[in-house]
């Protein structure tokens, strides 16, 4: 596995850019990676340009929503 560099963040919580969102799994990878730098961190919001997901995440906001 590759080494991961840690260091200081100044808060715990984040929001996390991307360019499509489906079912969360890159979301899930990222805070999995950083909460083992540090467990409290968490991210709160994803914010998408699509949002192909079948059930809406109040957590996920988009410009485009594929499913109403």
């Amino acid at each position: 596995l590759p080494e991961i560099y840690t260091c200081y963040f100044p808060t715990k919580h984040f929001i996390f850019l991307d360019d499509y969102y489906y079912s969360g799994r890159t979301k899930n990878v990222l805070e999995k990676a950083l909460q083992e730098i540090n467990d409290e961190i968490t991210i709160k919001k994803t914010i998408v340009v699509y949002d192909g997901s079948i059930e809406h995440s109040k957590d996920v906001l988009s410009m485009y929503r594929y499913h109403k």
